[in-house]
């Protein structure tokens, strides 16, 4: 028999954001079936719901517990933590007991302890919905996971989840442009994977760019990821599957490391380093004021899409086609789901005339907008759908022009280029405000990759 009550908690889920708002809880992607791109993974980061009626509780000054999930495919395979609710009463208006229970710590758990989170309750028929950390659970593979609250020594079930595996798309080739325009990003994944047993170990890596110089010094330690089998095993004869792996690491591209990320990944390299970006500021600055053709500037940008991170893309498209007219010099499509078409003219290119009005250049570039939001407005959804884009997922469509120096004017003169009239939905921009914007990340690197790395001890660590 249960001494607390015939009423147990009800286990609701799990979630990766909750937020209290007063007495109310919001609360993101609540779900029993999680879907992960790729295992081993954790289930450490996420918040566990529980329902909680009052009467599970009433009459009783605390009520100690411990959560436990198990993994059904291998019961040995456990994560727990263990709580304390203190039940607070008193009489309010009316003669009525109001109980309030509330989350006093977390003592101990299979992980480093978190407090949870406190929440108001009701009258003594009433439920509260109660959030707190989620056992660190390690997933080698998709399974079945029972949810046990244990009593008094005695576990009761509660509650299941299951965890399945959807593999993530590839990445395209304008996705990566714009992931190397996040300098938050990693650019190589190290994984790492042993045996308890006889200790023997192994390392692979995985690159967001297949051409990075630094894979030659990876490869006299490690191997890469997808040219592994798709079992490693020791030399005891114990078997680990990189099959899900093999087919999904490559997401963890598309956000920066953090707490959480992935049980898998022992360590990784950034994509950018303050150094690396003082190289390439170097590098800019030297062919922007040595007058290079217009093809030279593309080609640079082409292959340092850094420099248009100020966008914040998701995409970067290369040349991309207005219907039959012209050819942009780069289409960005952005977090936001903002399409911005950029036209570039040299760097060399005269902004103002000796008069002070809008050299013919930079006109020239201008009327060329014109022309292509001409085309956008009468063909919208055929010239999206031709650039590979679903024309329900671009909320607007918007225009850049790069031109000149800025160091080439006065201010009053760069002042003019801002204010006179390139249309409502034309940015413009020097080549040397590119590097501006670029530089002011540069600062925060250092701090940012000094953050601690995402979970997972290195195999050469004991």
């Amino acid at each position: 028999m249960n001494p607390h009550g015939s009423t147990l908690p009800i286990f609701l889920g799990v979630t990766e954001h909750a937020a209290r708002r007063l007495v109310a809880w919001d609360l993101i992607g609540l779900t029993r079936t999680l879907a992960l791109p790729y295992f081993p993974q954790t289930l450490a980061g996420l918040k566990v719901v529980l329902a909680i009626p009052h009467r599970w509780f009433a009459n009783k000054v605390d009520v100690s517990f411990t959560l436990r999930f198990v993994d059904l495919r291998n019961s040995g395979n456990t994560a727990w933590l263990a709580g304390s609710i203190r039940n607070m009463a008193w009489e309010a208006a009316g003669g009525e007991v109001v109980h309030v229970p509330r989350f006093l710590e977390v003592p101990q758990s299979s992980a480093e302890g978190q407090d949870l989170l406190m929440s108001i309750g009701g009258t003594e028929e009433a439920t509260d919905v109660m959030i707190f950390p989620a056992p660190p659970l390690n997933l080698p593979a998709p399974t079945d996971i029972r949810v046990d609250l244990e009593i008094d020594g005695v576990a009761h079930p509660i509650g299941s989840m299951s965890t399945v595996f959807v593999q993530p798309p590839p990445i395209s080739d304008s996705e990566r442009k714009a992931l190397m325009a996040m300098p938050k990003r990693p650019g190589i994944l190290m994984f790492g994977i042993g045996c308890p047993i006889c200790k023997e170990r192994k390392k692979y890596f995985l690159t967001l760019q297949p051409d990075d110089e630094r894979i030659r010094e990876l490869s006299v330690e490690s191997s890469p990821l997808l040219d592994a089998p798709d079992d490693w095993v020791c030399s005891c004869g114990t078997r680990n599957s990189l099959v899900w792996l093999k087919q999904g690491a490559h997401d963890l591209f598309r956000r920066p490391p953090g707490p959480g990320t992935s049980s898998a990944i022992s360590s990784f390299i950034p994509l950018y380093q303050s150094g690396k970006i003082e190289e390439l500021l170097e590098q800019y600055s030297r062919l922007i004021h040595a007058a290079p053709p217009e093809e030279d500037v593309q080609k640079f940008l082409e292959q340092n899409p850094v420099f248009w991170g100020f966008l914040s893309p998701s995409r970067i498209l290369s040349k991309p086609a207005v219907l039959t007219k012209k050819r942009a010099d780069f289409g960005v499509v952005s977090s936001t789901h903002v399409l911005y078409l950029i036209e570039l003219e040299k760097p060399t290119t005269a902004l103002l005339t000796k008069k002070g009005k809008i050299s013919a250049e930079i006109q020239a570039g201008a009327d060329q907008i014109r022309d292509w939001e001409l085309v956008v407005q009468d063909h919208r959804s055929a010239f999206l759908s031709e650039l590979g884009l679903d024309p329900s997922k671009i909320h607007e469509v918007r225009y850049v022009l790069v031109g000149g120096l800025a160091r080439s004017v006065k201010p009053s003169g760069l002042a003019k280029l801002r204010h006179d009239p390139f249309g409502s939905k034309t940015q413009f921009f020097c080549f040397d405000e590119l590097a501006a914007f670029l530089r002011l990340i540069q600062g925060h690197l250092n701090d940012w990759w000094r953050q601690p790395e995402p979970p997972g001890a290195d195999p050469d660590s004991d």
